[in-house]
């Protein structure tokens, strides 16, 4: 009951702690695998990212989901339940399957001596996760803008 109340009026309060918690491990992987990127190969072009670099950002950007979600509370507007709890648990399935993902590969994976720190993810497994984390983010915006048109009042 607590847990859903929880949710259904303050959904900033799990957010901004998921997002310190992608913090710590961000700055813990930076510490403990420091050179670690991921490729992703798009025809005949890559694109490198630091895993640091992309946890950082998906900190980031989940901290401003909450402070969406703390400006709509502090103005007394209710948010759409269902849409809230479809774009935490899409946004957050996203991300610790690709952390997971991460974590889990094997040095053997890399291709060569010039990658020795790189993480290859499964291409499928990767484009899974951002579908996801997509329609999560555009749930957000969906939750976010019918909820200040409707504008329920919290009571």
């Amino acid at each position: 009951m607590v847990a859903g109340l929880l949710l259904r009026e303050k959904p900033f309060v799990g957010l901004t702690v998921f997002s310190g918690l992608l913090f710590v491990l961000s700055y813990l992987r930076f510490f403990f695998f420091e050179g670690s990127t991921l490729d992703i190969n798009i025809h005949d072009t890559y694109y490198v990212f630091s895993q640091h670099h992309l946890l950082n950002f998906t900190a980031i950007w989940i901290g401003l989901c909450a402070f969406g979600y703390w400006v709509l509370f502090k103005k007394g507007i209710r948010t759409i339940y269902g849409l809230t709890i479809a774009h935490l648990l899409f946004s957050i399935l996203a991300i610790v399957g690709l952390i997971f993902d991460l974590g889990f590969i094997s040095p053997d994976d890399t291709p060569n001596r010039d990658y020795q720190n790189t993480v290859y993810p499964k291409g499928m497994d990767f484009l899974v996760y951002i579908l996801l984390f997509s329609i999560g983010q555009l749930l957000y915006f969906i939750n976010i803008t019918a909820s200040t048109i409707r504008r329920e009042r919290i009571r």
